[in-house]
């Protein structure tokens, strides 16, 4: 049941970062255009978080050619964190864009 409850949390709470980020987005600069492009930003992290096990059974993929292909299944807490690692990278690398313009 505590697993079950943390799931949730990291769902909601990915929810909200994004949902702010997104808004922050929009508030700072004003452009729909820009806000679009941090939604599509969030997407992947928010997917990885989301649906952490079933990307984690994606096997068999290569990202081009010439590239490792995917042969393992990874656990799904590893790509949830990966997903926050990315959603929150995001967020910092937007705010120090922001900083030093």
């Amino acid at each position: 049941m505590r697993l079950i409850d943390l799931t949730f949390l990291s769902k909601t709470l990915s929810m909200v970062v994004a949902t702010g980020f997104v808004l922050l987005v929009f508030t700072m600069t004003g452009s729909g255009e820009s806000a679009f492009r941090a939604l599509l930003v969030v997407l992947l992290p928010l997917m990885c978080i989301w649906f952490s096990d079933a990307m984690g059974r994606l096997t068999g993929l290569s990202m081009g050619l010439g590239r490792p292909v995917i042969t393992e299944s990874t656990p799904g807490v590893f790509v949830a964190i990966g997903g926050w690692i990315l959603l929150v990278a995001g967020l910092g690398v937007w705010l120090m864009g922001r900083v030093q313009s």
